[in-house]
């Protein structure tokens, strides 16, 4: 199935370039095609330089105008596939449909499609003006225009699309490339703390704190959980929360606890009625997430754990049948309308007291 994410490029256009076509890159890019510009990187900065030059009035390389704000230099998209889904030549020619469909003819797009991965996947490094001065502007409404174009077209090749794509927050370019050339702290703190919640001597978060502490990291816990490597002095430290799903406090608690195996059917079998549908539900999120099949990216820990507390509710609370938790749910609904109405006329009875003793402070 395919997929589009969007990064801005504010301050970095030639590196996205060369990474793009390979200049930055071990394995040769084999299949490149710029749109209205060259396939090189440094000739491609340089044609895209003087179209934008000449209509968003500074320099291509500029990091910030007058006002001390960052333009926009370039739009970069990821255009990716499924495992095994799709031949690299395919994949090509699509994502040059796509560009045009959605660009028109006057943009100038180096379009790369790369093979390194387990996924194919292209890279699109489109210029923020086009030929003609029209200002390309990245917002929800055009990056659904994009998807949709894409999942038209990926259709009419016979291939999957995504249904029901969750929202992802889209990472900052500089970590984005960091990752992608393995320089990236924070992708090795995720694979740390993977690492380490599997150990057998790690039973809770203050475990995992002990573990990364024994690694080089300084971890701090509040309300969030705070890490960095030690050896970077002047570099803030990153809430858990931010490296993704699955990092959160909670989501690392869960973690630790299930130690990513899926509820065995055995368990499962020992429930009855609707306590059972539950199960069988959580097992088959843990199977997707754990052993990342092709539908693995629609499941989130957050949901694991929550599937995991509604489960233990209605065991809790012995309910067996759907009809019991409609039951147990409205009664509850009925009792939060009560607290809500409880609420109202002590504020209003507040209010009244307030107004009373500034109108007898007067007197």
């Amino acid at each position: 199935m395919a997929i589009i994410k969007h990064i801005s490029i504010k301050a970095s256009p030639l590196a996205l370039l060369k990474y793009i076509t390979g200049e930055t890159k071990d394995e040769e890019v084999k299949f490149i095609t710029g749109l209205n510009c060259s396939e090189e990187a440094e000739s491609a900065y340089m044609e895209m330089g003087i179209c934008y030059q000449s209509f968003a009035g500074e320099k291509f390389f500029a990091r910030k105008n007058d006002s001390g704000k960052e333009k926009i230099k370039m739009h970069h998209y990821i255009q990716s596939f499924s495992k095994g889904e799709i031949t690299p030549e395919e994949a090509h020619r699509i994502a040059i449909k796509w560009a045009e469909t959605v660009f028109g003819t006057e943009h100038q797009i180096v379009v790369a499609t790369h093979t390194d991965k387990d996924h194919i996947h292209t890279h699109f490094a489109v210029n923020a003006y086009s030929l003609t001065g029209k200002h390309w502007i990245d917002n929800k409404k055009t990056l659904k225009q994009c998807r949709d174009i894409s999942d038209k077209i990926v259709r009419e090749h016979n291939l999957s699309v995504i249904e029901n794509p969750s929202r992802n927050k889209n990472t900052s370019y500089g970590e984005w490339l960091a990752r992608q050339n393995g320089t990236s702290w924070k992708a090795k703190l995720c694979d740390d703390i993977d690492r380490i919640i599997l150990q057998n001597n790690v039973k809770d978060i203050s475990d995992l704190i002990k573990e990364l502490q024994n690694c080089g990291y300084e971890v701090t816990q509040h309300k969030y959980l705070s890490v960095k490597p030690a050896y970077l002095k002047n570099r803030k430290a990153v809430r858990t929360l931010r490296l993704g799903d699955g990092y959160g406090l909670e989501e690392l608690q869960y973690r630790i606890e299930n130690k990513d195996m899926e509820m065995p059917i055995s368990e499962v079998a020992k429930y009855e009625g609707v306590q059972r549908d539950y199960a069988l539900c959580l097992r088959s999120l843990q199977i997707k997430l754990y052993r990342k099949d092709q539908d693995w990216h629609r499941v989130t820990y957050g949901e694991l754990r929550k599937n995991a507390e509604l489960l233990n509710y209605v065991c809790s609370n012995n309910i067996h049948s759907k009809d019991e938790f409609e039951s147990m749910v409205n009664a509850a609904a009925e009792k939060a309308d009560e607290l809500k109405k409880q609420i109202k006329k002590t504020e209003e009875k507040s209010v009244f007291l307030k107004f009373t003793i500034k109108t007898i402070k007067c007197f």
